[in-house]
């Protein structure tokens, strides 16, 4: 056997390294020997068979890289602090934010922490997807094959990488906030953002409906999942999926996001599982009052605290083609990075600072293995609340058996019982500053006061496993990326933390049509198949339809010419062919549905808000009732007596932004909804957001990967995302899984609505899109027999001596 040391080979700056002189060194580790078979079946989906966990990640490494190489060196460059000694002085600050977020020396500092068959699977990781660009130069996607940035990765590359995934709902959207954090009366202050840059904590570009069913729901009395994600359709938010087996060890397949080697939703003989976002806090906002005269020094519990100041280097691309290095001191307080505040910037008198608890979350990985290796409910839920290591996701299970379970088990920031009835009875009232942030979804507190340090319980100041929403049944169980409170109709959870969000609440209209598909679907027994799930997940209902349209047809029909004012330009619009395309429209967001594009554009004209959907308002003439909340509020609101219908209004500027696209009222939506796979137009089904509906089919600017975007045409409603060629979508049902445990194992399928790979060059860059847009989900293939019979496998043996 060869002993191979691997040794960090790029230049580190001294001023940004916390350890210089480790012992023992991280970076010592052995690199193989491995031996692994990957098998790809049908739609290119790996399947790895190893004997040990290093030849396993070797396997795996090599696997991704084949479909996605070009999206993971990408995002390790970004979250290095790497990008503007590549590509220029555009991203100085999104570099010197992720310089002070510190993932490498966090992932240094890391590493002996990990459990061994973590450690061996990221370096046999990083091994194999470095094979791959060595055995393949020529077959990397053309947007990265001839980059300047191109390297081997090592596993603290890979161990960087996943403490940024961490931070994706927490300091990664802090980055640049961190970089122009300035203290008042410097030269050069950066303005401070708009307020309205914290839209991405409320309202987040990512989702996913979750469902598990137990014996009580299903035909053959066992468990059952649905995994039906809502992610970008490209960049560094796709998924991979994938199949790993170390006979004894581990037999677990699913998806994962770009480049992590274990299974983040998926199945194996015992459990399957998924994920949906939760939207809690991960991270709280500390106000500081300053010390007059010194901007830098804070008051804290009555005395002053001078902050840390911290110099970072980063180099910069000239357009001559060298290189210069930039420094820039930031600032920490006891809580955190000081920040540029939205819409308050650095004042004289107080200072913004964050803490963010999923900063250095080691276990993250961790937690994920042992939930691929649980052989039972009890378990899988051990390997959450040991580890606590799950930073965004609420989390539901369920087992062959079919028994169910939900947690919000995700690190949230867990404050003392007084600090708790502090923030309830004085600091909203008192705190200015609170009470705005609070409206944008973020927790904002005095940082003066200790009453809000976070109780250290669990030595992170995270809401300990024991304190979480939880619940097991054996009915339901789901989650469409609101609270935990409605995880099922029956039982609703009260009595949390007021971090986890409103209990009693109105829901989200794609949350109530969960609820009611669950309710009401599966047959004339109300037990559901595994098509049935799945006819459900992709039925294209949607709660607003169902409460509103036949209202709004009454309210349209024999209106005629209809006049109006809006942001003061008159229009005057006829809505005879709109109303009749609302009266023949089945209801639906099907490919074969007539007049869906009427209520997209109806709903999204810019007259109703996002609290006109959930409750009394402009649309609703009801109020929501927590003893109904799935069926409340229902009624379409009365015309106004003083100004025009909004219902009517809201229909004319539908149909004269149709008008603009030559979008014909009654068009099939087939013919104007698609996704586009390197120029070629796929049709796509799928409501917008707002529409209240399971299967989502929207357009996302919002990844920071350097992924190119295909052409979109020129927007003629950004809210709905018409433009003058249809709906070009690029954000929706993504990874889609339906899994039923039998008496002969978990029987299941799945389907990957952008396909497997993101090079256009790969075979599997758009066969899964084309099923998609029939509805048609294909065979997982899980057991050795048909893994050998499939008419499309492709085996290689990698080894490293």
């Amino acid at each position: 056997m060869t002993t191979i040391m691997f040794l960090l080979l790029s230049c580190k700056n001294d001023d940004n390294k916390i350890s210089e002189n480790v012992d023992p060194d991280p970076y010592n580790v052995e690199i193989g020997p491995y031996d692994v078979d990957v098998r790809w079946t049908s739609f290119g989906i790996p399947h790895i068979l190893a004997d040990d966990f290093g030849s396993m990640g070797y396997g795996l490494g090599y696997a991704f890289a084949r479909d996605h190489y070009c999206l993971l060196i990408d995002q390790v460059i970004r979250t290095q602090g790497e990008r503007a000694r590549y590509f220029g002085p555009d991203y100085i600050d999104s570099d010197f934010g992720w310089k002070a977020l510190g993932v490498i020396e966090q992932a240094e500092r890391g590493w002996f922490e990990l459990p061994d068959e973590i450690q061996d699977t990221l370096v046999g990781y990083a091994a194999g997807y470095n094979r791959f660009r060595a055995d393949n130069p020529d077959g990397l996607a053309e947007w990265c094959r001839d980059a300047s940035y191109l390297r081997d990765l090592n596993h603290i590359d890979l161990l960087a990488y996943y403490n940024a995934l961490s931070l994706k709902a927490s300091g990664e959207n802090f980055v640049n906030n961190i970089a122009q954090a300035v203290p008042p009366s410097w030269p050069n202050r950066p303005a401070a953002p708009e307020m309205n840059s914290l839209d991405w904590v409320f309202n987040p570009e990512f989702g996913s409906n979750g469902w598990v069913l137990g014996k009580d729901k299903t035909e053959n009395g066992r468990g059952m999942l649905l995994s039906n994600t809502h992610f970008p359709y490209r960049g560094e938010r796709m998924w991979h999926e994938a199949h790993v087996t170390i006979p004894g060890e581990l037999n677990v397949y699913g998806a994962s996001l770009m480049g992590v080697p274990v299974i983040n939703m998926g199945f194996n003989e015992h459990i399957a599982w998924t994920h949906t976002v939760s939207t809690n806090p991960r991270f709280v906002v500390y106000t500081l009052p300053l010390v007059d005269g010194d901007p830098t020094t804070y008051i804290y519990d009555g005395e002053e605290e001078e902050m840390t100041v911290h110099n970072f280097s980063i180099e910069v691309l000239q357009s001559d083609g060298t290189t210069v290095t930039e420094k820039r001191d930031l600032y920490r307080s006891r809580y955190g990075w000081m920040i540029n505040a939205p819409s308050f910037g650095w004042p004289d008198t107080v200072g913004f600072t964050v803490r963010d608890i999923n900063r250095n979350n080691i276990g993250v990985a961790g937690t994920w293995l042992e939930m691929n290796r649980a052989d039972s409910l009890e378990s899988f839920q051990s390997a959450i609340s040991q580890n606590m290591g799950i930073p965004w996701v609420h989390t539901l299970a369920t087992d062959a058996n079919g028994t169910v379970w939900y947690a919000d088990a995700a690190r949230t920031p867990h404050f003392t019982p007084e600090g708790e009835e502090y923030f309830i009875n004085n600091e909203l009232q008192n705190n200015p500053f609170t009470g705005i942030f609070y409206g944008y979804g973020v927790l904002a507190v005095s940082g003066d006061n200790p009453i809000f340090e976070l109780d250290k319980s669990h030595p992170d100041g995270i809401v300990p496993f024991s304190e979480v929403p939880k619940q097991t049944r054996e009915d339901y169980l789901l989650n469409a990326n609101d609270n935990h409170w409605l995880s099922n109709h029956l039982e609703p959870l009260t009595g949390y933390s007021f971090v986890f969000g409103d209990e009693d609440s109105p829901r989200t209209p794609r949350t109530r049509m969960n609820l009611r598909h669950a309710i009401d679907d599966g047959g004339e027994d109300g037990l559901f198949s595994l098509e049935e799930l799945q006819q459900t997940a992709l039925s294209g209902r949607a709660s607003l339809a169902e409460d509103l349209r036949e209202a709004v047809v009454e309210r349209c029909t024999d209106v005629g010419v209809f006049e109006f004012e809006h942001e003061d330009v008159e229009y005057s619009v006829d809505l005879t062919e709109g109303c009749l395309a609302l009266s023949n429209w089945d209801g639906t967001t099907t490919l074969t549905a007539r007049g869906a594009h009427v209520w997209r554009e109806l709903l999204g004209a810019g007259v109703f808000d996002f609290d006109d959907l959930r409750d009394r308002g402009e649309l609703y003439g009801d109020s929501f009732n927590p003893q109904n909340p799935i069926y409340t509020p229902i009624q379409l609101s009365d015309p106004p007596e003083s100004r025009a219908d909004p219902i009517l209004v809201s229909l004319g500027l539908a149909l004269h932004r149709l008008k603009e696209a030559e979008v014909a009222p009654d068009a099939l939506l087939g013919d104007i909804q698609f996704q586009m796979k390197d120029g070629v137009k796929i049709p796509i089904m799928g409501h917008s957001e707002y529409t209240g509906g399971m299967s989502i089919a929207e357009y996302s600017g919002g990844n920071a990967s350097l992924h190119p975007k295909e052409e979109r045409a020129e927007v003629l409603n950004g809210t709905s995302n018409l433009t003058v060629d249809g709906y070009q979508i690029n954000y929706g049902n993504s990874w889609m899984m339906t899994v039923n445990f039998t008496d002969n194992g978990p029987r299941a399928q799945a389907i990957m609505s952008y396909s497997q790979s993101s090079n256009p060059d790969s075979p599997y860059f758009e066969d899964q899109s084309q099923l998609y847009a029939n509805s048609e989900f294909r065979d997982i293939l899980f057991t050795e027999s048909e893994i050998a019979a499939d008419p499309n496998l492709e085996t290689l043996n990698l080894t490293l001596d």
